[in-house]
């Protein structure tokens, strides 16, 4: 699967913030895919946001580097030309919400590995179980994080 989307929910199980992971690929044309990946994912948020009304924000993150036609597609459908807009990144309406672009860097190796975290493991001979509950927590070594930088709106431009 190319693309994976992520719905988190508040207490009151609606949905509030939405994700697209693009995993890395091995294509020619990997550019234009994520244009429509871009698009199919800017449209299922409007369909949410029309739907539901409760989303507080969407995000997208690309492999990295993220292509320049991408990058521009999302500055032309947010207004970045705007001033007042430009370091907002607000989805026009009916959605308006805020809309970020992510850069995950895969340690160079596109196509790569399953990210697979241990559900337990051993850490300086002690035990990944909590001792009280007895329930299995995440390891997450550092090796097996992955960077992530904000592409857009790229806040670090002088207002």
């Amino acid at each position: 699967m190319p693309v994976l989307d992520l719905y988190f929910y508040n207490s009151q199980n609606v949905p509030i913030i939405v994700v697209r992971l693009v995993k890395p690929q091995k294509r020619k044309d990997f550019d234009k895919r994520c244009e429509r990946y871009l698009s199919s994912f800017i449209q299922k948020v409007t369909k949410v946001q029309s739907r539901k009304g409760t989303l507080t924000g969407a995000m997208i993150c690309f492999p990295d580097p993220v292509g320049a036609n991408v990058i521009a597609r999302v500055q032309n459908k947010v207004g970045a030309n705007d001033p007042a807009n430009r370091f907002d990144s607000r989805l026009p309406a009916p959605t308006n919400i805020p809309f970020d672009v992510i850069a995950m860097d895969y340690k160079g190796s596109p196509g790569g590995d399953e990210i697979s975290p241990p559900l337990a493991a051993e850490t300086n001979g002690a035990d990944a179980t909590n001792s009280e509950s007895g329930a299995l927590r995440l390891l997450y070594p550092e090796e097996t994080l992955f960077s992530v930088s904000m592409v857009h709106p790229n806040l670090s431009a002088k207002r």
